[in-house]
């Protein structure tokens, strides 16, 4: 993402709590058959195994791999920030 950190946080937290509240809102089983339709996110199946759900399906589709973005060395503000 191309914001701050800060920002970026925010994003993050303000996705989780609507993703949340979409989750919780029973009364509203339409809505949520259509943001999470079974079966779409990974599931444990009946031997305990970890089942791909069908959003890798969609992600495999959809995304393409962009490959190498920058150098390979972070930058001393970059690691300073990872260490903190």
């Amino acid at each position: 993402m191309g914001q701050s950190p800060e920002s970026v946080e925010k994003v993050v937290l303000a996705t989780a709590c609507l993703h949340n509240f979409i989750m919780k809102r029973e009364e509203h089983i339409q809505v949520f058959k259509q943001y999470c339709p079974p079966a779409f996110v990974d599931h444990e199946n009946e031997n305990g195994d970890d089942g791909p759900g069908g959003w890798r399906a969609d992600a495999q589709r959809n995304l393409e791999d962009i490959g190498q973005c920058g150098g390979y060395r972070a930058s001393t503000d970059a690691r300073t920030k990872r260490d903190l």
